[in-house]
């Protein structure tokens, strides 16, 4: 099954700019490889002290960029050196995220927090931050989602409350910049082999739990798990140089299966329903 439309032009690599955040390893690094041999000129944002030296393949092809999603300083500062060197951003990929698995009554307030200020606000504020650079010009948002932005698993509540707000907010501002020619897509992975389940503490306090216990103890390490994450940067690399990307897409065998239970309304139908209860007509401007 395709992961775009088919019929729509795609893009050429030639001059074109794109900023992946969260892109020190796992999804996000293979989402560098792939933009940067398409010859994109590609920005790779890490968070400070997340990167201890660019893979050697990459080290001269990839302009890497320190850059905390959640401050406005450093998101500030990407934007006005993208902006002095190109004047353009023609992707964003807002890949940045981390998790806080355990019982959502354990999970500390802290951590919850966090995990709903890297996921959810600091890919807003981020792409809010570079929508100057972007209209008008075809450009591409592509939110990093997750099948938790789905369906609320046990001990995932945190991660999937921030992905879920990100859902709502992406088929929002989708509709939203469909008139300024920016694209919006959610690229839904389900598990792939990441460090994302050790980005947080797990709850010291568990005894109400067991089956968490249970859960935690048969967990594979960090980053050993799951599928290759060149197969989701595959899709979002796909969906970047779509003409007409979906707004949901899935990354992976195990996605597509698991959101076509999940999903009834989809595609055109989906758009017009939004856009009727909205008092918005579908020729307005």
């Amino acid at each position: 099954m395709p992961h775009y439309s088919q019929t729509a032009p795609a893009q050429t690599a030639s001059n074109r700019v794109a900023l992946v955040s969260g892109a020190a390893s796992g999804i996000g690094l293979a989402t560098v490889r792939l933009l940067a041999g398409a010859g994109w000129t590609t920005y790779a944002g890490f968070r400070p002290g997340g990167r201890s030296a660019a893979p050697t393949d990459l080290a001269s092809a990839v302009h890497w960029l320190s850059l905390d999603v959640t401050e406005g300083e450093s998101r500030q500062a990407a934007l006005e050196l993208i902006r002095q060197r190109h004047g353009r951003l023609d992707a964003l990929v807002n890949n940045a995220g981390i998790a806080a698995p355990g019982p959502l009554e354990e999970v500390p307030a802290q951590a919850l927090r966090r995990v709903m200020e890297v996921n959810f606000f600091g890919a807003i504020e981020l792409t809010r931050t570079f929508l100057p650079l972007m209209r008008g010009r075809g450009a591409v948002i592509v939110m990093v989602s997750s099948l938790s932005g789905l369906i609320g698993l046990p001990f995932d509540g945190a991660y999937a409350a921030s992905k879920f707000a990100l859902e709502g907010a992406s088929e929002s501002l989708r509709y939203e910049l469909e008139p300024s020619g920016v694209r919006v897509a959610l690229i839904e992975p389900g598990a792939y082999a990441t460090a994302l389940d050790a980005s947080t503490g797990a709850p010291a306090h568990t005894s109400a739990y067991p089956a968490f216990e249970r859960l935690r103890a048969d967990q594979p390490a960090a980053g050993s798990g799951g599928a290759d994450p060149a197969e989701a940067a595959q899709v979002i690399l796909e969906t970047i140089l779509a003409g007409a990307p979906h707004l949901r897409v899935p990354a992976g065998a195990q996605a597509l299966g698991v959101t076509q239970r999940l999903r009834v309304l989809e595609g055109a139908e989906r758009r017009e329903f939004a856009l009727a209860a909205a008092g918005i007509r579908a020729t307005d401007p």
